[in-house]
């Protein structure tokens, strides 16, 4: 089983491709398996001949191997248990008691170790803050809290609304399955601790608006959802 599992675990974008409509994910959520961009940049000093075997073929041949070898219900059922456990992300964090807009600051991104280019000289420390990469379009985060559904229902309604679907979900508490049947086209995904931490939420439901490299904090009072 532990073998199993993790081969599951390796060429599972494989997996989720050939079985997403049986699952029901949406195609957002989808991680497609594909080589990246090649460019050449020319020739400076020796070369040598690669010898290594291609570790991206040897990943599709393995796959390819494998659902030959495994019954397709069982692999269905291994990713499906896989899927269970990381669809609903349980957390106890406070729900806000009012409303709050915060002022938009920049957003520094620390390295977590030093970072060197290929002649070997250092071009980030680490614990050293740069801004993050800016980004040209407004894009909003919305933490939405599930432990009662119809107030969550009324909070992906709410920010729906006010960012004219354009919201990313951050869901806790309540699974994305469910609301990726019930919503479908919109980008719903599991919360986490690190993301969590990584915009530093304090309360739910939250909103993170990003523009450029600068965030905006923006909370809301549970009580506007229970009607």
């Amino acid at each position: 089983m532990k073998n199993l599992l993790k081969i599951a675990t390796l060429t599972s974008s494989i997996f989720l491709s050939l079985f997403s409509s049986e699952l029901n994910y949406s195609n957002s959520l989808r991680i497609e398996a594909k080589a990246g961009p090649y460019y050449d940049f020319g020739v400076c000093g020796k070369e040598y001949e690669i010898t290594e075997p291609d570790f991206y073929q040897m990943i599709i041949e393995g796959a390819q191997d494998y659902v030959k070898k495994m019954d397709r219900e069982e692999i269905k059922k291994q990713l499906e248990k896989e899927v269970a456990k990381k669809a609903k992300f349980i957390t106890n964090k406070a729900f806000c008691s009012k409303n709050y807009q915060g002022e938009w600051y920049n957003d520094y991104y620390t390295y977590k170790m030093n970072v060197y280019n290929p002649l070997g000289r250092l071009i980030f420390k680490k614990g050293e803050k740069r801004l993050v990469p800016p980004i040209p379009e407004r894009r909003n985060i919305c933490f939405v809290d599930g432990r009662n559904k119809i107030e969550l229902f009324n909070q992906i309604s709410f920010f729906n609304k006010k960012n004219n679907h354009n919201c990313l979900f951050i869901v806790s508490n309540y699974d994305v399955r469910k609301l990726w049947e019930k919503y479908p086209g919109e980008d719903f995904y599991p919360g986490n601790d690190y993301i969590m931490k990584r915009f530093n939420v304090k309360c739910l439901p939250a909103e993170i608006n990003m523009y450029q490299s600068q965030n905006r904090e923006n909370y809301f009072s549970i009580e506007q959802f229970k009607n």
